[in-house]
Order: structure tokens, then C-alpha cells, then sequence
């Protein structure tokens, strides 16, 4: 056999070497896909990224905050603060004095 010549028993031993060695690596690299994804929880922070979606698509996160928004401004009208020392007391303690400066409230 010369050098110029087709050999297509070659040609069939080469694509299957080929295309196993092609099936070979796509099997690793789904593995390594699937490590890596598990390694740095990115199927976890995909799952919680679509929840926090879901909920900012309802509303559900914009009104809890506007709910302890009013909550929280609710509070502090009933409480006293004092000017010297910032210490709070609950409801309108006008004129007593600070328990723990002795400022007038």
C-alpha cells in the first residue's frame, strides 16, 4: 500500500475513535457542570433568586415593608425620647425627668 492510497477501514477506525473520544469528553464535562453547580450552590441561589421574583412580581415584600414602615412610625409616636441621651420611654412623658441622664423629657 502506498501513501496516496484510501484506506476506509482507516477512515471508519479514525471517526470512531473520534466520535468516542467526543461523547467521552461531553460525559465529563456534564459531570464537572454538575460539580461545579453543586460547589457553588448555584442551583440553590437560581431557586431563591426565582422565589424572591415570585414575590416581588405579587407585591408581598413591598407591603411588608410599608407594614413595618407604618409599624415602626406607630411606635415611635407613642414613645418619649430624651434630648440629652436618647433614651426612650414609652408614651408621652412630658415634663418628668430621664431615668438615666436626668434631663427633663
Amino acid at each position: 500500500m502506498t501513501s496516496l492510497e484510501f484506506d476506509p477501514q482507516l477512515l471508519q477506525t479514525g471517526l470512531l475513535v473520534a466520535g468516542g473520544a467526543l461523547i467521552a469528553l461531553f460525559l465529563v464535562f456534564l459531570a464537572l457542570r454538575e460539580f461545579n453547580c453543586w460547589y457553588w450552590k448555584v442551583n440553590q441561589r437560581l431557586a431563591l433568586l426565582t422565589e424572591i421574583r415570585d414575590l416581588l412580581d405579587r407585591g408581598q415584600v413591598r407591603e411588608e415593608a410599608q407594614r413595618r414602615a407604618l409599624t415602626e412610625a406607630a411606635r415611635r409616636e407613642r414613645e418619649t425620647v430624651c434630648a440629652r441621651c436618647g433614651a426612650r420611654y414609652p408614651g408621652d412623658l412630658g415634663g418628668q425627668f430621664c431615668e438615666k441622664c436626668g434631663g427633663r423629657l
